[in-house]
């Protein structure tokens, strides 16, 4: 899932603080592109 998206099958930033800031990101792109699809499912 996140591999698609953001392409994270590896990380090209050194350091646990940009990784983890790229992880975030990614995630979140991940999520708004869920959010349509996820608003137009009959609860």
């Amino acid at each position: 899932m996140l591999t698609s998206v953001a392409g994270l099958k590896q990380a090209k930033l050194r350091g646990p603080a940009k990784v983890s800031r790229l992880v975030k990101s990614a995630a979140a792109t991940y999520n708004l592109r869920r959010l349509p699809k996820l608003q137009a499912q009959p609860a």
